[in-house]
């Protein structure tokens, strides 16, 4: 490896050094006389440090620009989301490569393996809060002088049925006429699904005890008469409606409806009695009317129609 001149003490070098492979080298150097009888020597001990230059050529190379992948958002703590790769083609440490997360909104959301590159979970999900993350990672090799390249990654939250449709109204109020012919529209109750599988997905419907007076479609959730209603036997209806998704299991909730019969002028007034029997005494005329007797009827109308 080393060559000493022996006239002139001159160290030289014979072959290449690898810092990779040997850092140090100890050479023990002896100088010698040549006097008679006897050469007289010494000794004196080299330690050759082998300093490092940058052999490092290639960068890691992600295999695209942007990566994309999903998971679900009911996933647990430490679900593996997605392998990232980083190629090296320089040998020795120069090609070994390590993986970070620089920047992006999934910062502290993921982890990545420096090794593996697997990127994974470090927190609970809610796609309904935050349907999508994105990350900045990078790749580094161990070189002296270590070489970077950079790769953006899009994580989709996949949807799960976990949030019941919701009713725009916890109580609903309507009315309509009474006398009126079946099918009539009396109100229209509306829902909304947090869950991106639910939309357009939702169904409306009355508990089979209360479709005695009124039905509702359970696409559009518009309640209509199954009769004409008769307010002076029933002034007031309340029904229970619910609205459920297409899960599995599917989710549901409830809201009162209440409908008010409004009134029509459908009943004659009617006396207490058919006859009324009058029996006055005999008097003299007076000055002025006297009352002699009150005559009863009544209306089972409301308002003006029955007054």
């Amino acid at each position: 490896m080393f060559l000493l001149e022996t006239t002139t003490g001159c160290l030289t070098l014979e072959r290449e050094l690898d810092f990779e492979k040997q850092r140090f080298y100890n050479l023990t150097v002896r100088a010698v006389d040549h006097g008679k009888p006897r050469s007289l020597s010494s000794s004196c001990f080299i330690e050759v440090e082998v300093l490092d230059v940058n052999e490092n050529l290639n960068r890691p190379l992600f295999t695209q620009f942007v990566h994309n992948a999903a998971v679900q958002e009911d996933a647990t703590v430490g679900t593996s989301v997605l392998t990232l790769t980083a190629g090296d083609s320089d040998l020795g440490r120069d090609g070994v490569v390590r993986y970070y997360i620089h920047d992006g909104s999934g910062l502290g959301v993921f982890t990545i393996d420096e090794e593996t590159g697997v990127i994974r979970t470090a927190g609970l999900l809610d796609r309904e809060a935050v349907p999508h993350y994105w990350l900045t990672v990078y790749a580094k090799d161990l070189g002296t002088v270590p070489l970077v390249s950079w790769t953006e990654v899009y994580i989709e939250v996949w949807d799960i049925n976990d949030n019941p449709p919701e009713l725009s109204q916890p109580v609903y109020f309507g009315s309509v006429q009474e006398n009126l012919p079946k099918d009539k529209s009396v109100l229209k109750v509306s829902a909304t699904d947090m869950d991106k599988s639910s939309e357009g997905k939702l169904a409306f419907q009355i508990f089979d005890s209360q479709r005695v007076y009124f039905n509702i479609d359970a696409k559009t959730g518009v309640i209509s008469t199954l009769a004409p209603l008769d307010r002076e036997q029933k002034a007031e209806h309340i029904i229970e409606v619910m609205v459920s998704d297409e899960g599995a299991p599917p989710l549901s909730s409830t809201a009162t409806v209440v409908i008010e019969v409004l009134d029509e002028n459908d009943n004659s007034p009617q006396f207490s009695h058919k006859l009324f029997q009058v029996k006055l005494p005999e008097r003299r005329s007076t000055a002025g009317p006297q009352e002699i007797y009150r005559m009863v009827a009544r209306d089972d109308d409301v308002g003006p129609n029955g007054m």
